[in-house]
């Protein structure tokens, strides 16, 4: 499964002319075996003992990007990508706690029903044609939440 899908990809490259470099083949390898949303320090993380630089991490992920193999989006002013050529995701919406970190992606129903009469009114009102968007809302998750509460628990004790 994996390997049609490194083709898939090699021939996206091929069609732009670029070739699928090594470098290339793990940062492939580690978007697909991860749904996480990665940036550029933490692939370079995971891949670097394949004497892989960071400078061709930044410089492959511009190549995916603009060949719409990863999606990129910004989070707390961090730039972070995910696989996108083989996403069925066009609606796309992420949680990110302020406190750990974590990015939660929603997937669900009745929120992307009220996305889409969003969409709808401003392709009415304004004339746009809204091909893809990306919703990022910033909080505190529901376990940093509790986390808190515990301690003011503790603390009025």
């Amino acid at each position: 499964m994996m390997d049609t899908k490194i083709k898939e990809i090699e021939k996206i490259l091929q069609e732009h002319e670029y070739k699928l470099t090594k470098p290339r083949i793990k940062m492939i390898e580690l978007f697909l075996e991860t749904s996480d949303h990665l940036c550029p320090e933490e692939i370079y993380n995971k891949i670097k003992h394949d004497s892989i630089s960071l400078p061709t991490v930044y410089r492959n992920i511009l190549v995916f990007k603009d060949l719409g193999i990863i999606k990129e989006t910004n989070i707390n002013n961090e730039n972070v990508y995910e696989l996108n050529v083989f996403s069925e995701k066009r609606l796309h919406m992420h949680f990110h706690c302020k406190r750990c970190g974590q990015i939660i992606e929603y997937n669900n129903r009745e929120i992307f029903n009220q996305m889409i009469k969003q969409q709808e009114y401003i392709e009415g009102q304004f004339g746009d044609i809204v091909e893809n968007y990306s919703v990022v809302f910033d909080g505190i998750c529901h376990s940093c939440r509790q986390e808190e509460e515990h301690h003011a628990n503790i603390n009025t004790r």
